[in-house]
């Protein structure tokens, strides 16, 4: 039997009545426990590698949790375990009172198409569909009226001011558009929560900024909960909470708004309350400002130049002419021992 979508609009009325208690209501329920959980690749072999080490924490309603740590850490193994792509080796993760570890392959399934939704850093499209049809993929799957998730796809177009690249090619828009593509797609099917994985990671500062805003509006929107997985400290600037990860541990929680629900008494690590503005300024200031693969690649080529001598371009000119000539010289070198060989290999045939 297909599936039919309530209007767009109702996504907040339908995770609650009341947004503008619940960002402030202390009871908000806690919807994702972690605990003591643990990730052993290759288990008793020579690769054996503990990719996360009993991590601790819980996530409440409508935050927005920030994942951070350097390359490594294990933040992509939490993310994959969180979102039901990967299995813990021990430990507990439940989502809505349901242990993620007891579920059965079809729960599993279901769990991952309808409970979550995932952001990528490559923006992962489908390069031969159209935009609306990337959009509109995870409710096509799930077996949703076709009217329905067109309707759904058009109004998440008009939503994020998009409806003119509705029928162009991945190929054919920005890598800001592609990834704006890319969050629609993860509302698609009203996800009780969004995995985002290093999403400003190919960005420009500008389009990174673009993306933030982006999550911070459809969070006090449709009070969805967000977990951005991340090494850029910019975002921590949209974050109600940090969750500091460091060799597969949670080292530390950094609350940055009063909507972050946290007992400090219960964690077996530190918590460190900022509140304020300068706090914030602090926090990123510590961590560097965040830049692009790219703006970081030319900054260390900039400093690896820094130190050279400038080449004088005609001497260069000659050098490349004189390196051209002695690889012919080589080459020809070459051909000549290679027709040696062969005449002497004719001539002990004809012996």
């Amino acid at each position: 039997m297909k599936q039919a979508f309530k209007p767009l609009q109702s996504d907040t009325e339908a995770k609650s009545p009341n947004k503008a208690v619940l960002a402030n209501d202390p009871e908000r329920p806690i919807i994702i426990r972690v605990k003591d959980l643990e990730k052993v690749y290759d288990p008793g072999t020579p690769r054996e590698t503990r990719a996360l080490r009993g991590a601790t924490f819980d996530i409440s309603l409508a935050e927005i949790v920030v994942i951070f740590g350097p390359s490594g850490s294990g933040k992509s193994t939490l993310l994959n375990i969180m979102a039901g792509l990967d299995d813990a080796t021990d430990g507990m993760i439940e989502v809505d009172n349901k242990d993620l570890n007891k579920m059965s392959k079809k729960e599993r399934y279901r769990y991952h198409q309808y409970k979550v939704g995932m952001v990528f850093q490559a923006y992962n499209l489908v390069q031969t569909l159209t935009v609306l049809q990337n959009i509109t993929m995870p409710s096509r799957l799930a077996g949703f009226k076709r009217k329905d998730y067109l309707d759904r796809g058009r109004d998440l177009l008009r939503l994020f001011n998009l409806e003119k690249i509705a029928e162009k090619l991945p190929s054919e828009i920005s890598g800001g558009q592609q990834q704006r593509v890319g969050i629609m797609r993860a509302f698609m099917n009203r996800p009780s929560f969004i995995i985002a994985d290093e999403p400003t990671g190919n960005l420009d500062s500008k389009n990174s900024a673009l993306i933030m805003r982006l999550f911070r509006n459809l969070n006090q929107e449709t009070n969805t909960t967000m977990m951005i997985v991340t090494h850029d400290p910019e975002i921590f600037s949209i974050a109600d909470r940090v969750i500091h990860v460091l060799d597969g541990q949670v080292v530390k929680q950094t609350i940055l708004t009063k909507k972050a629900i946290v007992d400090p008494k219960a964690l077996p690590y530190p918590v460190e309350f900022k509140y304020r503005k300068e706090d914030l300024e602090e926090l990123i200031g510590d961590h560097g400002g965040a830049k692009t693969q790219d703006e970081k690649r030319r900054e260390r080529e900039k400093k690896e130049g820094a130190g050279k001598k400038q080449v004088d371009p005609d001497k260069l000119l000659e050098a490349q002419r004189l390196w051209v000539r002695d690889e012919a010289r080589r080459v020809a070198a070459l051909e000549a021992e290679a027709k040696a060989f062969w005449d002497r290999i004719r001539t002990m045939e004809r012996e």
